[in-house]
């Protein structure tokens, strides 16, 4: 059973010269749970999630994660957390196949054995063994949707991370294939690993089962500040006040 990361969010938000990207997002996430980030295209959704793994900066309200505060320690937050397919940011390689994208991780955390051989004899065993299913030879370019959110999930794993977030969860995929991807969340969760995934929407407001808690955030106009609401994941949350606290960098790095 892993450890994983607890999260504590009060009123976060990011806002930038021109405009608010997310605001007012109050989380208190146990290890081992599985956040649902909900909101259509602009409601900053994608940017909370690299946030709450530590690779994007805040600069309203309090966050920590793990027992670190971001985003002051971020590059410890990265450490312990791992990235499933986040489009633009970690997505497989065109030219490599499945069972590469293994061995190239397997190089990278020094987990990989010195032969060839035996590298590839375990990345296909380990491919086979997690909750990727498909051809370890296809090609990265080849992948389906469903293929690539599974991949990248065995790669995040692969990592013994405490968090895990995921992106684009339900873009091209079938009604049965992102029900088998919420259900592949939940079992890692169960395993300890904390877990955030986003999605555009829940079709008639049908949240799956497991997730524990689903944040929603709305498209804000610049000029018409809405609440983002956090659901547990039946009842909705209270609205919270914004409080400011300045972007500071990692210690022993320049400010």
């Amino acid at each position: 059973m892993t450890n994983g990361a607890a999260i504590e969010a009060k009123a976060l938000g990011l806002r930038t010269r021109r405009e608010r990207v997310f605001h007012d997002v109050d989380l208190d996430v146990a290890p081992g749970g599985l956040v649902a980030i909900a909101g259509p295209n602009g409601s900053g959704r994608t940017s909370l999630l690299l946030a709450l793994a530590g690779r994007f900066p805040v600069n309203q309200g309090t966050l920590r994660v793990a027992g670190q505060d971001l985003p002051r320690h971020s590059r410890r937050v990265q450490r312990l957390a791992s990235l499933g397919y986040v489009p633009g940011v970690h997505e497989p390689e065109p030219s490599l196949t499945a069972a590469e994208h293994v061995t190239e991780r397997l190089l990278l955390t020094g987990d990989a054995p010195l032969w060839p051989r035996q590298r590839k004899a375990l990345a296909r065993r380990l491919l086979a063994d997690s909750a990727y299913h498909g051809d370890p030879d296809v090609l990265g370019r080849d992948l389906g949707a469903y293929q690539r959110q599974l991949l990248c999930l065995a790669l995040a794993t692969l990592e013994q991370p405490k968090l895990v977030a995921v992106d684009a969860l339900d873009t091209d995929v079938s009604v049965d294939e992102l029900t088998s991807l919420w259900d592949e969340l939940r079992k890692l969760a169960d395993t300890g690993v904390t877990v955030i995934a986003v999605c555009r929407e829940f079709p008639d407001g049908d949240v799956p089962g497991g997730v524990d808690q689903v944040v929603t955030l709305p498209a804000v106009p610049a000029d018409e500040p809405e609440t983002a609401s956090v659901l547990d994941p039946n009842a909705e949350a209270e609205p919270l006040t914004t409080t400011d606290s300045p972007v500071v960098p990692e210690e022993g790095e320049p400010s």
